[in-house]
């Protein structure tokens, strides 16, 4: 049955259950909200915006986890009306929420006179959420695809480097999907005497090594691994890599604060030999992000063509600093830095990128391509201080 089907009957039975005509309203259990909704989901608030003013607004959800349905924790955004969670603002307040899509492409959120099926955690491992596991436990992603053979990637990089044209552009197609599982193959490919299949390999190596792909995007991060010692600065490459044999246009920040990935809060840096560390706090400029006192900051689009990246070269260093008497080393990026540690001197790094997309109502920007947004992860880098 097609998603959109299963929601109208959802809302209908929601509807029949709280407004029965000469009957007093029934309440949906949490049980049968778990089974009735397309998908249920812990979220937070991340943006808003104040159109379409019929609906007060919209809110844009970052999924941080999925108990139920196709949506993916730390990985999809997705837009409902203000409306449907009126409490709700920008914070990091995590929600329990039951979802189902409607045929404009906006979700709802479910509730049918249950007051306390817009949940507010206050942990995320709170015990509600073990009520509902035992409900939709047997819900879930579908498994994924055994990953293609060595023997079948050969194939296609030998197609995509000396096959027709049509024969190319499907074996592009079948590599880029294979992901990271195809990587080994294509770097062996890269070193090729052949140089088509050489030249292919290394366009697609392109493609592939970084985090996972939301909505045909993806990030790397290089090179590998870099050594900074005091005073000294290096220059980092971010790439937002299209999977897709169209081009893609991507909003990577605004005019007045420059791109998003040359900032410190989109990089979490981590102590190497620390078990369980978790990432440092970066330290940002005084009215980072604040609104404007003049005009409108303008969005940075950025276009990623077919199977290729847009890069962000974002320099680094390594400096000492003085603060509140106390003798530090800091991680400076273009804006904001962050405190090292004392005694450590190495750490994964890797860099976050965050946006909502086009709100289902903006079909102009949907109709040019606007990247439909998430949660993108690059790969780690290793840094080395000296």
């Amino acid at each position: 049955m097609p998603n959109y089907l299963r929601s109208v009957i959802v809302l209908c039975l929601l509807v029949f259950c709280t407004a029965r005509a000469g009957e007093p309203a029934t309440e949906l259990t949490i049980k049968d909200l778990a089974l009735l909704s397309e998908a249920v989901v812990i979220a937070r608030v991340g943006d808003f915006s104040p159109s379409p003013t019929k609906d007060g607004g919209s809110l844009a959800l970052w999924i941080e986890r999925s108990l139920k349905g196709r949506l993916q924790g730390g990985r999809d955004i997705i837009w409902i009306a203000r409306k449907d969670l009126p409490k709700a603002d920008v914070s990091p307040q995590l929600w329990l929420l039951f979802l189902g899509k409607l045929p404009n492409g906006l979700w709802t959120v479910h509730s049918a006179g249950n007051t306390e099926a817009k949940i507010a955690l206050n942990e995320a491992n709170s015990p509600v959420i073990a009520e509902v596991n035992k409900v939709i436990g047997s819900y879930g992603d579908r498994a994924l695809p055994e990953p293609p053979s060595p023997a079948e990637i050969n194939e296609w990089i030998h197609k995509a480097g000396k096959g027709s044209r049509q024969a190319r552009e499907d074996a592009i197609a079948k590599l880029v999907s294979a992901g990271d599982s195809a990587r080994q193959e294509l770097l062996a490919a890269d070193s090729s005497p052949e140089r088509e299949i050489a030249n292919a390999a290394r366009t697609l190596l392109a493609l592939t090594g970084g985090g996972p792909a939301v909505n045909n995007v993806r990030l790397t991060l290089e090179p590998e691994k870099i050594e900074l010692g005091d005073e000294e600065s290096r220059t980092i490459t971010v790439h937002f890599v299209n999977v897709t044999s169209r081009p893609i246009k991507i909003v990577t920040g605004l005019s007045a604060w420059g791109d998003n990935v040359q900032a410190a809060v989109a990089f979490d840096v981590r102590p190497l030999l620390v078990r369980d560390a978790q990432p440092l706090k970066p330290n940002m400029p005084d009215g980072y992000l604040q609104p404007s006192t003049g005009a409108a900051p303008l969005p940075i689009v950025r276009i990623a063509p077919a199977y290729g990246s847009v890069p962000v070269a974002v320099k680094i260093s390594v400096e000492p600093a003085l603060i509140a008497g106390k003798k530090v080393r800091l991680i400076k990026f273009p804006q904001g830095s962050i405190e090292l540690p004392t005694g450590g001197d190495s750490y994964k790094m890797r860099v976050r990128f965050e946006c909502p997309g086009p709100r289902p109502d903006q079909q102009r920007l949907i109709d040019d391509n606007y990247w439909a947004g998430g949660q993108l992860m690059s790969n780690e880098m290793t840094l080395v201080v000296k």
